[in-house]
Parts: C-alpha cells; sequence; structure tokens
C-alpha cells in the first residue's frame, strides 16, 4: 500500500461529510454509494464500524447516518446525542423514527457537483475527485489499478 492508497474511512469520511445539515442516509446507503462509485466497501456494518472509530477531533457529522428507515441504533447517551444534534439541525422524529423525507437516498448522495452557499461539492463528485487526484482506477471487480496499469 503506498501513498496514493485512498482507504475505505477516506471515502466514507468524505460521503459522510456532503449529507446536508437537516438530512440523513442510512448505513447502507453509505456504502452503495461506494460501490456505486466504483469503491465498494463492504456495506452497512463496514460504515457503522468507520463511523464509530472516528477519533474526537474529527469534524465528520457521524450523527447524520442512521439505521435503515430512519431507525437511530446507538445506544444509550450516544443514541441520545445523536438525537439532539439532528433535532439542532431541524431534523424531525416520528416515534423516535426520523421522517422518511429526510432520508438521503443513493443518487442524491452521489448527484454530481453543485456548489452549495459554502461553495462545497456534493459527496460523490468529491470522492471520484479524490480518487481522479490519485489516479486510481478500478476495474470491473472493484480491483485497484494505476493509471495506465490496465492489467
Amino acid at each position: 500500500m503506498g501513498a496514493e492508497e485512498i482507504t475505505a474511512g477516506a471515502i466514507v469520511r468524505e460521503l459522510v461529510r456532503g449529507i446536508p445539515a437537516g438530512r440523513v442516509a442510512s448505513y447502507g446507503t453509505i456504502g452503495r454509494a461506494a460501490a456505486a462509485l466504483g469503491r465498494p466497501i463492504g456495506g452497512a456494518r463496514t460504515v457503522a464500524w468507520i463511523l464509530a472509530s472516528l477519533k474526537a477531533l474529527d469534524d465528520t457529522p457521524w450523527h447524520r447516518v442512521v439505521g435503515a428507515r430512519g431507525v437511530i441504533l446507538l445506544p444509550d447517551r450516544r443514541g441520545a446525542l445523536q438525537v439532539s444534534r439532528l433535532r439542532l439541525e431541524g431534523v424531525r422524529f416520528s416515534r423516535g423514527i426520523v421522517l422518511p423525507d429526510l432520508l438521503l437516498d443513493e443518487a442524491e448522495l452521489r448527484a454530481p457537483s453543485r456548489p452549495s452557499s459554502l461553495g462545497r461539492r456534493r459527496p460523490g463528485q468529491n470522492v471520484k475527485l479524490l480518487l481522479a487526484q490519485k489516479r486510481i482506477r478500478f476495474n470491473a471487480h472493484g480491483l485497484r489499478q494505476q493509471a495506465g496499469n490496465r492489467r
């Protein structure tokens, strides 16, 4: 693994950073979006593991990732912290579940770049740019290839 290797953690963090305030995405949606961008990372459990391993100083908005159908899966105080952060961002709940219209799907998550008021790109575009800058391509089987290396 060289310095040009892009980790699954970097892909997940970039996708999660692209979830706008007031919206959420499921762990599975993040995994499917990464796979659709040519970087399969394993799925919902891998996404959950990556987010659980974030350090306190990391600015990734982990609280915007929820279970399938908008369910808060974190137990105890972590789940309460997630709910309070989401409510501060304007996320609405019904019987403890995020309202369905606030859930992003894969297409919204990897939509082409659209500048926001802060000048940030959409998450899918950031991941594509990150891969392009490192000249990394993936073949149909998800195997990493350097650009120009077509084995």
